[in-house]
């Protein structure tokens, strides 16, 4: 009978601490589910901001296109200067 009592002691110990062990698991998941929602959050965020914060390339090219167009006008008007003197 006495080995059964230590036996039944040292089962109860052992789920004791199987239960400990899995309830932290547990919690450690579920902190980290709240800190993936946040950053899923804020990604998100992110996305929805970048087309208004940053310059879209089809957008930077029609500048591009703008400029090159001014700067061989302004090339042109300095040699049609140039060839006067």
């Amino acid at each position: 009978m006495e080995t059964q009592g230590l036996f039944n002691i040292a089962v109860a110990c052992a789920g004791a601490f199987g239960g400990f062990l899995i309830k932290s698991i547990l919690d450690s998941v579920k902190e980290l589910k709240r800190t993936d929602e946040v950053l899923h959050k804020r990604v998100t965020e992110l996305a929805s901001d970048l087309p208004a914060t940053y310059l879209r390339r089809d957008d930077f090219m029609q500048y591009l296109t703008r400029m090159e167009k001014t700067l061989e006008r302004i090339e042109k008007k300095i040699d049609e200067k140039a060839d006067k003197k």
